[in-house]
C-alpha cells in the first residue's frame, strides 16, 4: 500500500507540475507571439505613412525589420536589404499579401527562401488617393522567439525535474506516516485473531484516521468480549453435552460429525476422536445408520426404540436448518438410555400375561358353577346373588381378555397383512353392539369407504373399542358418527359422539392402562380400562398417529391417520 500511494502521489504532483509547465511556456510564448505581432503591425503603418509622404522607404526603422513595397502586380518596388530588386520573384501569391489584398491582414511564421530561415511576415494594403495601391510588407526573424521558447523549455523542464524530485521525495515522507497507521492497524487485528487485545495509539496529525482508529479500538473491544462470551458458553455448553446421561451426535448434510458428546461414543464403545469423520465409521447400528440416511434426505422419522447390543435406547433424529453449516441444515441424534424402563415393561407384561393365563381357568370354573347354580335353583333369594356374580365373572373375563390381547400386542414383531375393507368392519362392530345403541337411542351413521392393509385382528380392536367407547359414554338419544376417508397416501379413521366429553387434563392420560375418566360409569358399563391402552398399541405397532379434540359436554372426536 506503501508504494502505490506514494507512485499516485508521486503522479500526482508530476503530472500537475507538467500541465503548470506547458500553461506556462505555452502563456509565455503566446505573450511574445502578440508583442512581436503588434510591433510588426505598428511599425508597418509607420512605414507605410512614411512612404506615402516621401515615397521612399524610412532608415529609422530598427534594423531587424526587413521592409518591402510591393506593387499591386506583386513585383517587389524596393526592399530595405536590398538595392537591386529586379531578381526578385513575383510576392503575388504570399500569404501574407493575399490576406492583406483581401482587406484581412495576418501576421505569418514561415520559411524565407531568399534569407534560408524562418520569419514573421506582415503586410498592409495601402490605398492611394488615385484609386491606385500598392502592399507594404514588414518582416523579422522568428529566431528570437523560438530561442526564447527553447530557454523557457529547458528552465521549466528544469524546475520540473527538481520539483518532482522534491514531490517524490515528501510523498514517500507522506504515505510512510498514512501507511504506518494501516501496518498499526493490521497488528491489532491479529492480535484480536490471536484472542489478544493491542491498542493502536492514535495520531493527531490526521483527524479523519484517528477517527477510524478509535472506531476500529471500540470495535476490537467488543469483539474481544464476544470471543470471550461465546467462549465462556462453549465451555459451559460442553460441559453440560460432556456430562449429559443421553447420547448426542451432530451431523452436517454431508453425514460428517460435528459433535459426539462420550455417552454416545460410549454407546458404540469407540474411544478416538471422531470429529470431521462420517458417522458410518462410528455407528455400528445399520438400523440407525439406515434412519440417519433417511432424515439427511429430509424425511421425517418419529421417535422410536431401538436396540444396540442388550440395552434399549429411546432414539430421536431431528433434521435442523442451520446458516452456520456449509450445507445449511444439520442432523441431531439423540439416544436416551431406556433399558431399565423396557425391562420393568417386560416384566410389567410378563405379569399381565401370566396372571391372565392363571386367572382364565378359575374364571372359567366359577362361570360354569354359577351357571349350574342358576339352572337348578329355586330358591329366590339366591337369583339377585347368582346374576351378580354372573356379571362380576363376565367383566373380570373381559379384563383378562384385554389383558392377553395387550400383552400379545406388546411382543409382536411380524404379523400377516391383507386388505381390509374399514367400512364394512365398522357396520359389523355396530351391528353387534344394536342392543346397547337401540336401549340409549342413539343414531349411528357411516360414512366413506377406505381398503388398508393390515392385520384384520388390530384393525377390529381398534375400530370396535373407538366405538364402544363412543357409545358407551354417550348421552341418551346421542349421535355418532363414523367417518372413513382415502385421502390418496393416506387413510383416516375419524368417530364423533356427542356424548360426556373429556376434561383437558384427562386427554393425555387416556390412552395408560386402567385410567378412566368416570370410573363408576365405566364399571357400570362394563368397562376394563384397557380399551383405549389396545388402540394405541395398535396405533405404534403400524406406526400411526391418533388424535383426540374432546370438550366437556359436548363430545369426543378420536382420529386414527394411517399411511398407506
Amino acid at each position: 500500500m506503501k508504494k502505490k500511494l506514494s507512485l499516485w502521489f508521486s503522479i500526482l504532483v508530476v503530472l500537475s507540475n507538467f500541465i503548470m509547465f506547458l500553461a506556462a511556456v505555452l502563456i509565455a510564448g503566446n505573450s511574445v507571439y502578440e508583442s512581436e505581432c503588434n510591433n510588426l503591425i505598428q511599425t508597418t503603418k509607420v512605414v507605410a505613412n512614411i512612404y506615402k509622404i516621401n515615397g521612399a522607404l524610412t532608415k529609422d526603422v530598427d534594423s531587424q525589420y526587413r521592409i518591402s513595397i510591393i506593387s499591386k502586380d506583386g513585383n517587389v518596388i524596393a526592399d530595405s536589404y536590398l538595392d537591386e530588386v529586379s531578381s526578385l520573384p513575383n510576392h503575388l501569391n504570399r500569404p501574407e499579401i493575399i490576406k492583406a489584398n483581401e482587406d484581412e491582414p495576418l501576421v505569418f511564421i514561415r520559411h524565407s527562401d531568399s534569407l534560408d530561415c524562418d520569419m514573421f511576415f506582415y503586410a498592409e494594403k495601402i490605398n492611394l488617393s488615385d484609386g491606385d495601391y500598392f502592399f507594404v510588407r514588414i518582416s523579422s526573424p522568428a529566431s528570437n522567439f523560438i530561442s526564447y521558447l527553447k530557454k523557457s523549455m529547458v528552465i521549466a523542464i528544469l524546475i520540473l525535474i527538481i520539483s518532482s524530485i522534491i514531490a517524490i521525495y515528501l510523498s514517500s515522507k507522506v504515505s510512510k506516516k498514512v501507511t504506518q497507521q494501516f501496518s498499526n492497524i493490521k497488528e491489532s487485528i491479529k492480535c484480536v485473531n490471536d484472542e489478544k487485545f493491542s491498542k493502536i495509539k492514535l495520531d493527531n496529525d490526521y483527524p479523519e484516521i484517528r477517527s477510524i482508529v478509535q472506531e476500529i479500538n471500540d470495535l476490537e473491544n467488543k469483539i474481544l468480549k464476544q470471543i470471550n462470551d461465546a467462549k465462556f458458553e462453549q465451555n459451559k455448553l460442553s460441559s453440560i453435552i460432556a456430562n449429559i446421561n443421553e447420547g448426542i451426535l451432530v451431523l452436517n448434510g454431508n453425514g460428517i460429525i460435528e459433535l459426539a458428546n462420550y455417552e454416545f461414543l460410549d454407546i458404540f464403545n469407540y474411544k478416538k476422536d471422531c470429529v470431521g469423520k462420517n458417522y458410518l465409521n462410528i455407528i455400528s447400528s445399520l438400523k440407525l445408520c439406515e434412519d440417519i440416511n433417511e432424515v439427511i434426505n429430509n424425511k421425517k422419522i418419529e421417535r422410536y426404540t431401538l436396540r444396540i447390543d442388550n440395552n434399549f435406547y429411546l432414539t430421536t433424529l431431528k433434521r435442523i436448518e442451520s446458516e452456520i453449516s456449509l450445507t445449511n441444515f444439520l442432523v441431531i441424534v439423540i439416544l436416551t438410555d431406556i433399558t431399565n424402563s423396557v425391562e420393568n415393561a417386560n416384566m410389567r407384561s410378563e405379569f399381565f400375561a401370566n396372571a391372565s393365563h392363571e386367572l382364565k381357568t378359575p374364571l372359567t370354573v366359577i362361570r360354569g358353577f354359577n351357571d349350574i347354580m342358576a339352572m337348578q335353583n329355586t330358591n329366590e333369594n339366591l337369583v339377585k346373588p347368582i346374576l351378580q356374580i354372573d356379571k362380576e365373572t363376565k367383566r373380570m373375563q373381559n379384563l383378562v381378555n384385554d389383558m392377553l390381547k395387550l400383552s400379545t400386542l406388546e411382543n409382536e414383531t411380524n404379523f400377516e397383512r391383507i386388505e381390509i375393507d374399514l367400512n364394512k368392519i365398522a357396520f359389523e362392530i355396530v351391528d353387534s353392539l344394536k342392543n346397547e345403541i337401540s336401549k340409549k337411542g342413539i343414531e349411528v351413521i357411516i360414512e366413506g369407504k377406505a381398503i388398508y392393509s393390515a392385520n384384520y385382528n388390530h384393525m377390529f380392536e381398534l375400530e370396535k373399542n373407538l366405538i364402544e367407547n363412543a357409545v358407551r359414554y354417550n348421552c341418551d338419544n346421542g349421535k355418532i358418527n363414523i367417518n372413513i376417508k382415502d385421502q390418496g397416501q393416506k387413510v383416516v379413521f375419524e368417530v364423533r359422539d356427542t356424548g360426556i366429553g373429556i376434561a383437558k387434563e384427562d386427554q393425555k392420560r387416556i390412552f395408560e392402562r386402567f385410567y378412566r375418566v368416570e370410573k363408576s360409569r365405566s364399571r357400570q358399563t362394563g368397562g376394563t380400562g384397557l380399551g383405549l391402552a389396545i388402540v394405541k398399541h395398535i396405533c405404534i405397532l403400524y406406526g400411526v398417529d391418533i388424535k383426540i379434540d374432546s370438550s366437556l359436554g359436548k363430545g369426543t372426536i378420536i382420529t386414527v391417520i394411517f399411511e398407506k
